[in-house]
């Protein structure tokens, strides 16, 4: 198997010093569940970029917020399909949404994870979710309930997104915090996924409730195996003395914990090797309302729906 060629060993994660030092992580919790891996990595440089597939995924509390994430997805992109993932939804709110165009449901099965990652607030969820989607898509969209695209930048002009994605070999993010990744990173998770912190505490720490991935080997080899593995081991995602409250902005103090987010930033500083930008540049694409809005009307005729 390719994957398992490639990395020295396939249960612990390594990072290299630049003054050639190697850091080895601790042992990842060892799933009982038999490990998929892609059938096949996509060549960014050969593929269109274009062709994404968006997923999402909600419990009930945010079901009205996610309302306008959909309808923003839908007067965007109107032909595309939208994944949502039932992360607690009711009944009610379950058939309410089988009447969007364009979104499928699934559910969120759990079953047979450890008990931390069947709860939402170790936000295990999320990795284990996209690592999920990644077998079968070659290149998927999460964004959170309170992601919105923006309609005033045309699906055509997304020539920004598309050149990131080029460079960094199949990642963008979009969401700046205006923190660094040390400040708002437990210093438990380390243990798990080594790194330069004296490094991390210029590198600013991007937001995971939007994120644009592609099926490369790169982006499998260097995140997602890793962050999926983080996700399923409590000590990772959720070091002792975790808090997700940042309060003030202290930069270079560690003071926070942002769980999936801390460790996507981690193994993507690490390889980007603290260098390279993953935001596009220009007119800001997407936004986040972290509350209903209603700027938008669901499409529910879809005999309307055109590209």
């Amino acid at each position: 198997m390719p994957l398992l060629r490639c990395l020295q060993n396939p249960d612990s994660y390594s990072y290299q010093l630049g003054n050639n030092t190697v850091i080895r992580g601790l042992p990842f919790y060892k799933h009982e569940e038999k490990r998929t891996f892609p059938s096949y990595y996509i060549d960014i440089n050969k593929y269109d970029l274009s062709n994404f597939t968006f997923i999402t995924g909600s419990s009930s509390n945010h079901f009205m917020e996610s309302k306008d994430l959909i309808a923003s997805i839908q007067k965007v992109f109107p032909w595309k399909q939208i994944y949502y993932y039932d992360l607690g939804l009711k009944k009610k709110e379950i058939k309410e949404m089988e009447t969007w165009c364009g979104v499928i449901y699934r559910e969120w099965r759990s079953d047979g994870y450890p008990k931390h990652a069947r709860t939402m607030h170790s936000y295990a969820f999320k990795p284990l979710i996209i690592y999920e989607a990644i077998q079968t898509f070659n290149a998927i969209f999460w964004l959170d309930a309170s992601g919105r695209l923006s309609p005033k930048v045309n699906h055509k002009n997304w020539n920004s997104v598309y050149d990131v994605a080029r460079k960094t070999d199949g990642i963008v993010q979009f969401d700046n915090t205006g923190r660094d990744t040390f400040q708002c990173t437990n210093k438990g998770m380390y243990r798990y996924l080594p790194a330069d912190e004296e490094k991390l505490k210029t590198f600013n720490m991007i937001g995971a409730g939007i994120v644009l991935l592609y099926r490369t080997e790169r982006v499998f080899n260097k995140i997602l195996y890793w962050w999926r593995l983080c996700a399923l081991t409590k000590d990772c995602i959720e070091p002792k003395g975790h808090k997700i409250n940042c309060g003030k902005n202290h930069p270079g103090v560690s003071i926070c914990h942002r769980y999936d987010q801390s460790a996507l930033n981690i193994l993507i500083a690490n390889m980007l090797n603290y260098e390279g930008k993953t935001i596009p540049k220009g007119k800001r694409i997407i936004e986040v309302q972290r509350h209903p809005t209603n700027f938008y009307n669901l499409t529910t005729e879809c005999d309307k729906i055109v590209n």
